[in-house]
């Protein structure tokens, strides 16, 4: 049996015309795939990033506020503000925010709040606020 040598190159370019559209949609959809899986990702790093940015913000705000004027309303918001930012500080510097804290809702040492807060607290927020989205 002899093959024709038209009929043997017509059947190959019939099998490739067949089979490569289906090849190249196999092979976008996993790319596409992929693309969406990245996008997805840095979307939940960037409303990560600033979800903790505004809590950081607020607690400042709030900080500011409850050294200033420190009634019951300014002290609550305090407290509220640094409960939602507690899972975002590192571990190794939790207890210099608790001690802020615990001074600032016993209303003790007053005149020291501002040089504590200046020298333990704005170099953590600062560091946590630099954090890039990318870096997570």
């Amino acid at each position: 049996m002899r093959f024709d040598m038209t009929f043997t190159v017509t059947v190959v370019i019939a099998l490739s015309a067949l089979f490569s559209p289906i090849l190249t949609a196999i092979i976008n959809n996993q790319h596409l795939r992929k693309m969406k899986k990245l996008d997805m990702q840095e979307n939940n790093q960037n409303s990560y990033y600033l979800h903790k940015r505004e809590l950081l913000e607020t607690f400042l705000v709030c900080i500011s506020n409850s050294t200033f004027d420190s009634d019951i309303d300014s002290t609550a918001k305090l407290n509220a503000s640094y409960y939602k930012i507690i899972p975002y500080i590192p571990n190794e510097e939790i207890e210099k925010f608790n001690q802020i804290i615990n001074s600032i809702n016993k209303n003790e040492n007053k005149e020291s709040w501002w040089e504590y807060i200046t020298q333990n607290i704005l170099p953590v927020i600062r560091e946590l606020l630099s954090e890039s989205p990318e870096g997570k």
